[in-house]
């Protein structure tokens, strides 16, 4: 929601959500918003950056303030292992050699299975010859180790990228669970047991004949586990095309844990 513009009135109840902000073609309005639950600030604007919130899987409202921090998260999302995660969720604090004191914001911490909690710090690769970050990374390490946690740092080289993007933005909407559909799955699975590389529109329509479903369920099915990641695929060829149907040269097959416990079901 953008703020008020020239001549609008802002109604009485609502003058405590703004702020003036002084710009060089005068005075405006700038929205003053409470940052979500569990995140100590909201994200500033950076230049023409563009900051989106997303929804987790674990239900939390999530800031991401760039497309690369988006595709970060979205990729996450997807891992089984990862429980949940959250924005802006802790304030580092240091003093330098002076004695004046800092303060760091890192973007992300992150829970998962299996091990310690997890900071993440999504940067240009650029900047981390900065002495400011560099100094960031080295505190943010220093008390990630102190804590028993685990700090990274993602530039852009290590982020999804254009295509994996797209692919993600069109499977999220196949995360609910009103998509997964338990015949179609063990079927598709069956199919690709033996470790065969299938086109995922010929799967999903194989699947549908044979149980008798509309091939848009199957569709969204197979869809739905490639999302949660029991079945795999190549997220740099385009998977879905805009009508709903898979890509002809979209490919799909069993990861390792899958297709072993397909082996596990049938001995």
């Amino acid at each position: 929601m953008a703020g008020p513009g020239v001549g609008t009135a802002v109604p009485a109840r609502r003058e405590s959500a703004y702020r003036n902000e002084q710009t060089e073609g005068g005075q405006t309005m700038v929205m003053r918003r409470r940052p979500p639950a569990g995140n100590v600030r909201r994200v500033e604007p950076h230049g023409d950056a563009i900051r989106y919130t997303v929804v987790s899987k674990a239900g939390d409202t999530v800031q991401c303030e760039s497309h690369g921090e988006r595709a970060w998260l979205l990729n996450k999302d997807r891992m089984p292992t990862v429980l949940r995660y959250r924005s802006q969720p802790i304030t580092f604090t240091w003093r330098d050699e002076g004695g004046k004191e800092h303060t760091y914001v890192p973007d992300f911490m992150v829970w998962t299975r299996d091990g310690p909690i997890e900071i993440h710090e999504i940067t240009r690769a650029f900047r981390r010859s900065r002495p400011e970050s560099a100094r960031r990374e080295e505190e943010g390490r220093r008390t990630c180790r102190e804590r028993g946690w685990r700090f990274f740092v993602h530039d852009e080289g290590a982020l999804p990228g254009q295509t994996e993007l797209a692919n993600l933005l069109a499977l999220i909407r196949f995360r609910p669970r009103i998509y997964a559909d338990p015949a179609v799955a063990l079927l598709a699975a069956l199919r690709l047991r033996d470790g065969e590389r299938q086109g995922l529109r010929a799967l999903a329509e194989d699947v549908a004949g044979v149980l008798g479903v509309p091939p848009a369920r199957a569709f969204g099915a197979l869809h739905h586990e490639l999302w949660h990641g029991t079945l795999a695929t190549d997220m740099e060829t385009v998977l879905i095309f805009d009508d709903g149907r898979p890509s002809p040269e979209a490919r799909a097959w069993l990861p390792i844990a899958a297709a072993t416990t397909i082996e596990e079901v049938l001995s």
